[in-house]
């Protein structure tokens, strides 16, 4: 061997060397760069499905870029489903940057020094040149993720850029999870450089299957759900859009678990995702080869369905199967959990040819599934899309009446059962659709009372009755009802204080009504609430006595004024052989006991207040004495109720025909 040859040999062997550092580093880097694009992908990939998402709700999603605030019943659109997986925090801006709604959750929910209105250029940017920025971010593990990434995304509608969306992606675990796969990658590669050199055929066979294992593994963790296993929202809005594609008729369920944080806040998170798998367990048991199962997120799972021609009842016995399932108990290890789930579907193309629309319809038909009691399949229908139509419009009037106070009050009297005798007059709140039509109270208060909005409501009334009342005769008193929320406020007793010392009228002369319920939770706070109200000398009525939960203690323990027996014992009243008769003479006989007065109402014939006179009841109300009426004709009412006897107009009878 030539002495030339071994000169040459060590640099050959640098040569050999370098080069595979060389390669190693670029593979590395490559491998990296792989890394970083899956995971902007993935925050671009959130943040654009969630802007469509916020986009579908077009009354909700307008008043929040104008600068309104968002309603509580659209709060779940805002904050529910969005806000699972990997999502901690999100910002919405209008057109001009300027910041409109922000919402965290999970572990990296704290916001401080966040403030509506102000202004962010990158948001501007965004909206200016119309294109998404991603950018990733390390954070200290503490006050942020490890590992996180920021996706600014323009919001847009036909006539163009409406907002920007920020959102905030924990991608501490995914970035875990790659970083895993490519240094088992990167370890693998370095070995088969080493010995390229040696067995370069069979090593490079061996390092294009590694490659190819490395790029599976990177697919499944950018596919799937890293707690169960099952398909993520990507993967499963990628598997709607296939389908549509192929004019498939699918079924799309939305599940939404019931209770589930009873048992995540009780036992802790280990136990929550326990349960987790397990329902994923029984939804893979349940769906079969027919259909694919996926979480979305946090306790809301989804289940894609394709059917056979004509196949109309098989998404209902899915659905179904899915309810029974969750109805069973789970047991984990020494724990045994409780949950439900509640579903909604729609079908495709029935319910809609595109993505989002059958994404919207599932979701509207688990919210009235929710809203129906849980634990329920509801099928969309077009009535549930016109019922949360109507339902948004009627919290947008309330709203707008609250602001604007913009309700009425009429005002119904009460009589002695002399039935010409005027005592006083029980304040009734009515409300007015956009168009004049008259809203039942039976339909907008619990709207109002679901909304918070009905603490503000029974200011207003209370506030608006007295003084009302204050211009009338001294010896009329005006009654006024409460919800049962304002007592749970807890500020009622200095809101009655409050409107006596404005309106200046005799608190002797104001009646406070309550029904039964009210005293179902926290009697303790609401005895203290209402002895405290009595010392200003108000008097209280406990309103519809005998439909509710009646019971003596009650009647011990609280200190009540009057018993407002409700009207539905005025039916058979004049029959001799009613057991109504024997009720109410009961009733009566037990005020009395208890130094109480008691009022009858939905009184409407004759014989019903001839049958009261004869009992000894105190008060009478209803349509045959008077139907409600606007404040401008409570003057009538009180002329007409001051006439001697023997001028007052004798049938009243009349009026109710009338009405």
């Amino acid at each position: 061997m030539s002495r030339r040859f071994w000169l040459s040999w060590p640099i050959m062997i640098s040569m050999y060397l370098g080069g595979a550092v060389l390669f190693v580093w670029g593979a590395h880097g490559i491998g990296q760069n792989a890394r970083q694009a899956i995971l902007d992908r993935d925050a671009e990939f959130t943040a654009r499905e969630w802007g469509e998402h916020l986009l579908s709700s077009s009354a909700a999603f307008t008043d929040l870029i104008a600068g309104r605030p968002a309603l509580p019943e659209n709060q779940r659109l805002f904050d529910g489903r969005a806000m699972t997986g990997a999502i901690f925090r999100y910002k919405i801006f209008d057109d001009n940057g300027l910041l409109r709604h922000v919402a965290s959750r999970g572990g990296w929910d704290e916001i401080h020094g966040v403030t509506l209105g102000t202004h962010s250029a990158e948001a501007a940017e965004v909206a200016r040149n119309g294109m998404t920025r991603v950018a990733a971010r390390h954070g200290d593990g503490k006050s942020r993720p490890s590992y996180f990434a920021t996706a600014y995304m323009p919001l847009a509608r036909e006539h163009g850029i409406v907002g920007v969306l920020e959102v905030y992606i924990d991608h501490t675990e995914r970035a875990r999870i790659l970083d895993a796969v490519l240094l088992t990658a990167g370890a693998s590669v370095s070995a088969l450089t080493g010995l390229a050199f040696a067995v370069p055929g069979l090593l490079g066979l061996w390092q294009a299957r590694k490659r190819q294992q490395t790029a599976r593994r990177l697919r499944h963790v950018a596919r799937h759900d890293e707690l169960t296993g099952l398909f993520n929202r990507m993967a499963f809005v990628e598997k709607i859009d296939a389908l549509i594609r192929a004019r498939a008729e699918f079924a799309v369920h939305f599940i939404d678990l019931d209770r589930f944080k009873d048992v995540n806040d009780t036992h802790g998170h280990p136990v929550g995702d326990a349960l987790l798998h397990e329902v994923a367990r029984r939804l893979i048991a349940i769906a079969g080869d027919e259909a694919s199962v996926a979480r979305l997120g946090g306790d809301e799972f989804a289940i894609l369905q394709e059917l056979a021609a004509q196949d109309d009842r098989g998404p209902q016995r899915l659905a179904r199967r899915v309810v029974a399932a969750m109805e069973v108990p789970f047991h984990l290890g020494d724990i045994e959990a409780r949950i439900g789930a509640s579903v909604g579907t729609s079908l495709h193309p029935r319910d809609g040819e595109t993505r989002q629309r059958l994404l919207v319809a599932a979701d509207l038909a688990l919210y009235a599934a929710k809203r129906g009691g849980r634990g329920q399949a509801v099928g969309f229908e077009a009535s549930i899309e016109e019922e949360r139509r109507t339902r948004q419009s009627l919290e947008n009037r309330l709203r707008f009446a609250v602001e604007h106070e913009d309700f009425e009050l009429h005002y119904q009297p009460l009589y002695s059962t002399d039935g010409k005798t005027l005592r006083a007059f029980e304040a009734l709140l009515r409300l007015k659709a956009a168009d004049g039509t008259p809203i039942p109270p039976s339909v907008f208060i619990p709207v109002a009372e679901e909304l918070r909005l009905i603490d503000s409501i029974g200011q207003w009334v209370l506030r608006e009755a007295c003084r009302t009342a204050v211009l009338w005769p001294s010896d009329i008193s005006v009654a006024v009802n409460l919800s049962p929320l304002q007592f749970l406020s807890g500020n009622l007793s200095r809101t009655v204080q409050a409107v006596l010392e404005e309106t200046g009228i005799d608190p002797r002369r104001l009646e406070l009504e309550m029904t039964e319920s009210v005293l179902l939770e926290k009697p303790d706070e609401i005895l203290a609430q209402l002895t405290i109200i009595k010392s200003f000398g108000v008097s209280i009525a406990l309103d519809d006595f005998g439909t509710g939960y009646s019971s003596l203690s009650y009647l011990w323990r609280f200190p009540f004024d009057t018993l407002k027996v409700d009207g539905s014992f005025m039916t058979g009243l004049a029959d001799p052989e009613s057991r109504s008769r024997e009720v109410l003479d009961t009733i009566i006989a037990l005020g009395r006991v208890l130094n109480l007065h008691i009022t009858a109402e939905g009184v409407e014939t004759t014989e019903q207040i001839e049958v009261l006179r004869e009992l000894h009841c105190d008060y009478v109300q209803g349509f045959l004495l008077g139907r409600p009426v606007q404040a401008t004709d409570v003057a009538s009412v009180i002329i007409d109720g001051m006439r001697p006897a023997s001028e007052a107009p004798e049938p009243r009878l009349s009026r109710r025909k009338r009405a």
